[in-house]
């Protein structure tokens, strides 16, 4: 029988931790009160020589219609470790950086609302496991802008 071992990439996780978090309850609920808020994602990369950072900003509100209990937003960071020569390019770090930092902060940004509204006294939410691909190529820009953005 042959031993499988895993191949593990250049780039590691270094930490994981909440950079932001406002959460206000706006007014009491009454009874068997529902809500359906709109979900908001937002990721960065913040590059630097030898740690990068990704961020994933989470936000849930009301739409115009629907008075809204809660206001929430949560920003997540994870630092990750780049060895000092890398065999990647900068296009495929960016791309890999994004996709990891969606695929790792998701599952805590879950968490960490669900758990915190409970807190809250208000009715559960469990937010929906996303597509990362799928997310990803939404949120990925196109290399234009990418350059546009770093200038």
């Amino acid at each position: 029988m042959t031993e499988n071992q895993p191949v593990f990439h250049v780039v590691q996780p270094h930490s994981i931790f909440v950079q932001q978090l406002t959460a206000r309850r706006l007014f009491p609920l009454k009874a068997n009160y529902s809500y359906h808020p709109k979900l908001s994602l937002q990721l960065n990369i913040k590059r630097n020589n030898s740690n990068p950072q990704g961020l994933l900003g989470v936000s849930l509100s009301g739409d115009a219609e629907e008075q809204f209990p809660f206001e929430l937003e949560l920003q997540l960071a994870v630092q990750f470790d780049l060895p000092p020569k890398k065999d990647i390019s900068d296009e495929e770090l960016l791309s890999f950086l994004k996709r990891q930092s969606l695929l790792l902060l998701w599952p805590y940004a879950r968490t960490y609302i669900g758990d915190l509204l409970a807190k809250m006294g208000l009715p559960p939410l469990i937010l929906p496991w996303i597509n990362v691909e799928e997310t990803a190529i939404q949120i990925i820009p196109h290399r234009d802008d990418e350059e546009n953005e770093q200038q």
